[in-house]
């Protein structure tokens, strides 16, 4: 829903405002309206039987509006027929008929005929009269009805002005709580109906040969090849410290239709079984080290991997993989076909204890344990090893400026925070901008905070070897974004920019 509290409330105060404006202006104009309506009817223009006079008021009305009489309208005597002579004198007429202004009488003093100017009322103009009248008093009782419905709007308004704000937060709170026995709410936070979509691009490295004799990698960036996620809680139980726990598993489609290229694409990219190896050896025996090394010259693995965006995503075969589980354990997170995403697939992300928010709506979805830790042991300082803020889909509801969104990240192995950059609107709705800090992936150096999560290299780049089976792997945003300038200029061909590159998440306060 694209409107605020605000709005509604504000909303009622304009409509019902208004709405007494309109009722006032109805109660004075009305009236008066009405009686210029009766005013315009035509007068009669033949002579008809005489059923009485017209009342003052309309006399008088009469005058004000025509000025003068109309010339011919000849004589009719309520006391005497049609037929019946005139007698009168005309100045006695002219007292008997006078006019509101002098005007009037000194030209009904001038007439020499025995014409008689009495207004003839007919029995259909009374009757119209008597219509008129009842519409006049008609039009009064709606302008008093407008004005009454009016000032009970503008009431309603101001009241909702104080009271709408905490029935609105009060509707939020029931429909935010993770509670079985609210099936909306529920349904929402344990099937969320918003899809999910991944990108991956892969860098295709242009230079192998030239790579090897010591020149700088040359790369062209390929994709995206977009996945649509699905996302499904299980294992859901309540406790009685107002906690859930559940494990939620994951799987992935490929939408062809949003990807640039397809699955059948083949990229080449380095060889990380083979370079990760390399780095592991350094601490072994000469004699492990050579025979590690003939091993890879058997299978014909090299630096460099040629495969499919299928292979590289789900896993490929691979002898070395079978050799490395067997003389290496645990430099694999499992056996049989490595890749990239092969973990990923049909799994789960750990069993996360998240509060419902019944006992305060501030704690919803904060977590409270994963896979029954409270802490972490990945790093060397006990703020590091915190586990902060939500699973990272949902946050307490009632957002400001100043607050923060941190989430615990299974795949990052710790807690990230996001900071308010700006407001905007997606078809209607407002949105706050929450965007990834240049200091989250920054080195103990520049940022102190961030020494736990040490040994560093430049900033830029997070060492998550110790949550991954001690294989050299590094977490950065895409193209070096909000790194040191220096890694640039290692790799050709990488550009940096915050719209395309930046961590950012929308979400509507």
């Amino acid at each position: 829903m694209g409107i605020s509290k605000a709005h509604v409330a504000v909303g009622f105060i304009v409509a019902g405002s208004l709405t007494v404006l309109f009722g006032a202006v109805l109660l004075f104009v009305g009236p008066a309206v009405i009686n210029k309506e009766i005013i315009k009817s035509p007068l009669p223009q033949t002579h008809e039987r005489v059923c009485g006079t017209p009342s003052p008021r309309i006399l008088r009305a009469a005058w004000r509006k025509r000025g003068a009489w109309p010339a011919d309208y000849k004589c009719v005597n309520n006391r005497r027929s049609r037929s019946e002579p005139n007698n009168q004198p005309a100045a006695a007429r002219a007292v008997r008929f006078k006019t509101p202004t002098q005007i009037q009488t000194d030209r009904l003093q001038l007439q020499t005929t025995t014409t008689d100017y009495r207004l003839p009322v007919s029995c259909h103009n009374r009757a119209n009269n008597r219509a008129n009248s009842f519409m006049a008093v008609n039009g009064s009782r709606a302008a008093v009805g407008f004005v009454v419905a009016g000032v009970l709007a503008a009431f309603f308004g101001l009241v909702l002005v104080f009271v709408g704000p905490v029935i609105i937060d009060d509707q939020i709170v029931k429909n935010t709580v993770i509670d079985p026995q609210n099936n909306v709410s529920y349904t929402m936070w344990k099937d969320v109906p918003v899809p999910f979509f991944m990108s991956v691009y892969f860098f295709n490295i242009l230079n192998p040969k030239e790579i090897l004799k010591g020149e700088k990698p040359m790369v062209e960036q390929r994709g995206p090849y977009v996945y649509r996620k699905q996302i499904q809680k299980d294992n859901i139980t309540f406790h009685d410290n107002d906690t859930v726990s559940y494990r939620e598993y994951r799987k992935y489609f490929f939408e062809p239709s949003m990807s640039v290229g397809n699955e059948s694409d083949v990229v080449m990219i380095p060889n990380m079984l083979v370079l990760g190896a390399a780095v592991m050896m350094e601490k072994l025996p000469y004699a492990v080290r050579l025979m590690i090394s003939s091993t890879f010259k058997a299978f014909n693995e090299g630096p460099f991997l040629n495969k499919t965006v299928g292979e590289l995503m789900w896993g490929y075969d691979s002898k070395l993989v079978d050799f490395l589980n067997k003389y290496l354990p645990g430099m694999l997170p499992s056996s049989g076909k490595f890749g990239l995403f092969a973990e990923f697939n049909n799994s789960n992300t750990g069993l996360f204890t998240i509060f419902t928010g019944k006992d305060d709506i501030r704690n919803v979805h904060k977590v409270d344990s994963w896979n029954g830790l409270t802490e972490l042991t990945y790093w060397r300082t006990p703020q590091c090893n915190m586990i902060n803020g939500t699973a990272g889909q949902m946050w307490p509801p009632f957002m400001t400026k100043e607050t923060t969104l941190p989430f615990y990240s299974p795949d990052a192995c710790r807690s990230l925070e996001l900071v308010y950059q700006r407001s905007g609107e997606l078809k209607g709705i407002p949105l706050y901008r929450y965007v990834a800090p240049k200091t989250m992936f920054a080195n103990g150096t520049d940022y102190a905070p961030n020494e736990g999560f040490c040994p560093c290299r430049q900033s830029g780049l997070l060492n998550v070897s110790s949550c991954r089976h001690n294989s050299p792997c590094f977490i950065s945003h895409p193209h070096f974004f909000n790194a040191d300038p220096v890694l640039l200029d290692y790799v050709q061909g990488l550009h940096p920019t915050e719209d395309e590159h930046g961590l950012f998440i929308d979400i509507h306060p």
